[in-house]
């Protein structure tokens, strides 16, 4: 997937849902109507790994009365790049985050590869992982480089080096924090510095990428 094409898809998942989708309604009718506004498939063999049926119904996505203002409690109390409410506009939830909401009782989750959003289960997203690379630059400071640290995730030579590890220490204790490597997970963050740039490269799944991307927009305002 180019970067063009990246950017389009994220611009349309982000927009706010047109969909009114009713709970019950099979899933493969909601991977239909998805289709309707960005590429979709329907990964049905990893479905019927953990015995879902396409047709299996959906959730309701929205809630109300009670449980909706105890969430919202709990909402304002969570980082802010978790909330669900940071991605709802014009009154109506973003479409990534409708989906989202709609399947998440039947174990599956999204992911964005070559174009596509694939409707998949979480244990088949976490074994395909997309590695991409974030300029972090503005993000990290220099520190005096002690003798002793040439070993380290940073990588700076002469008398400062970049302090990578508060960057890296938030992403990995923030964001799905299970997933990543030092926790046992598969996802793995390498810092590097190359031409007097700051960079992370990140292997891990597309929604944990996605909440990445929204944590160093916001850190970069």
């Amino acid at each position: 997937m180019s970067v063009k094409q990246e950017r389009l898809l994220s611009v349309a998942l982000m927009k706010p849902s047109p969909f009114h989708w009713v709970p019950g309604m099979p899933l493969s009718q909601m991977a239909a109507e998805l289709s309707e506004q960005v590429p979709v498939f329907l990964d049905q063999r990893a479905l019927e790994e953990i015995g879902i049926d396409p047709d299996s119904p959906i959730g309701a996505g929205v809630m109300t009365h009670e449980r909706a203002r105890s969430q919202r409690r709990h909402a304002e109390r969570a980082r802010w790049w978790q909330q669900d409410e940071a991605a709802v506009t014009e009154g109506r939830p973003s479409l990534i985050v409708d989906v989202l909401n709609r399947v998440r009782d039947l174990h599956l989750t999204l992911m964005i590869v070559r174009g596509q959003v694939i409707l998949t289960t979480i244990e088949a997203a976490e074994d395909d992982l997309a590695t991409r690379i974030y300029d972090v630059t503005p993000l990290i400071s220099m520190r005096p480089r002690a003798p002793w640290d040439s070993v380290s995730r940073s990588t700076g030579i002469g008398e400062t080096s970049p302090d990578f590890e508060s960057l890296m220490d938030m992403i990995e204790t923030s964001i799905d924090p299970d997933t990543w490597e030092r926790l046992g997970g598969n996802s793995t963050i390498i810092a590097s510095t190359i031409r007097d740039r700051q960079w992370i490269v990140v292997s891990t799944t597309s929604m944990t990428h996605w909440k990445l991307q929204r944590l160093l927009d916001r850190l970069n305002q």
